[in-house]
C-alpha cells in the first residue's frame, strides 16, 4: 500500500464528518445538503449500507443527497446495491433518486434493471421516462437498442419521446432510421401533437456517416 498523504487523511476527516451530518435527521436538511457536498472520494460497505438506509425511507430531499453523494464517489460497488432498492422502492422519488445515479455512473451491469423498468407497464410514467434516458448511454447494446426501438411504440407519447431522445446518437443505424419514418408518418393521423413531431424530423436530416453505421 503507498503512502497516504496529508491531503488524503484531510479528505477521509471531512467525507465522515459530512456523512455524520447527513444520516442525523435532527439537523436541518440546510445543513444535511450542504454535509453531502463533502463527501467525497471512495465509500466503505458501512457508509453504503447507511446511505442505502436513507434512501429507502427518507423523503425526496434526503434522497436526492443520497443520489449526489453516490454519483460524486463514482463507485461501481453501489450499482448492485441500487438495483435492489429500484426494486424493491414503494416512493417514485426514491426510484428516480436511484436511477439518477446509475445514469451518473454509467455501469453497464444496471443496464437490465434499467430496461426492465423502461418497458414495466406497472411501473409510473416519470420513472420509466428516467430510465429511457439512463439507458441512452447503452443505446448501441443490442439489448438495449431492442427495448428502446420498442419503446417507439408505446402508448406513452412520453415515453416514445424519450425513447426517441435515447436513439439520437444511433440514427445512422438503419433499424433506429426506419422506425423513425414509422413515427414520422402515423404523427399526422394519429400522434398529432406529439413532442416527438419535432424531435423526429430534425433527427432523420442529419446526415448520415456510412462508417458509423
Amino acid at each position: 500500500m503507498g503512502k497516504v498523504s496529508m491531503k488524503q487523511v484531510q479528505s477521509k476527516i471531512t467525507s465522515d464528518a459530512g456523512l455524520r451530518i447527513l444520516l442525523d435527521r435532527s439537523e436541518s436538511s440546510e445543513r444535511r445538503t450542504s454535509a453531502s457536498a463533502t463527501i467525497v472520494g471512495p465509500l466503505d460497505e458501512d457508509a453504503i449500507s447507511q446511505l442505502l438506509e436513507l434512501l429507502e425511507n427518507g423523503d425526496e430531499g434526503e434522497a436526492f443527497d443520497v443520489a449526489a453523494v453516490f454519483s460524486a464517489s463514482r463507485s461501481k460497488k453501489v450499482t448492485r446495491a441500487l438495483l435492489r432498492s429500484l426494486r424493491r422502492a414503494r416512493a417514485e422519488h426514491t426510484k428516480l433518486a436511484a436511477i439518477h445515479t446509475l445514469q451518473r455512473l454509467r455501469d453497464s451491469r444496471a443496464v437490465r434493471g434499467l430496461a426492465h423498468v423502461a418497458s414495466s407497464a406497472s411501473t409510473s410514467e416519470q420513472v420509466r421516462a428516467k430510465a429511457c434516458d439512463a439507458l441512452s448511454s447503452f443505446a448501441r447494446k443490442p439489448y438495449v437498442l431492442r427495448v428502446l426501438l420498442s419503446g417507439l411504440r408505446d402508448p406513452s407519447a412520453n415515453i416514445r419521446y424519450h425513447c426517441v431522445v435515447a436513439l439520437s446518437s444511433e440514427i445512422a443505424d438503419p433499424r433506429v432510421r426506419q422506425e423513425f419514418h414509422k413515427l414520422k408518418r402515423d404523427m399526422a393521423d394519429t400522434w398529432e401533437g406529439v413532442a416527438t413531431g419535432d424531435v423526429v424530423p430534425r433527427l432523420l436530416s442529419r446526415p448520415v456517416d456510412p462508417s458509423s453505421g
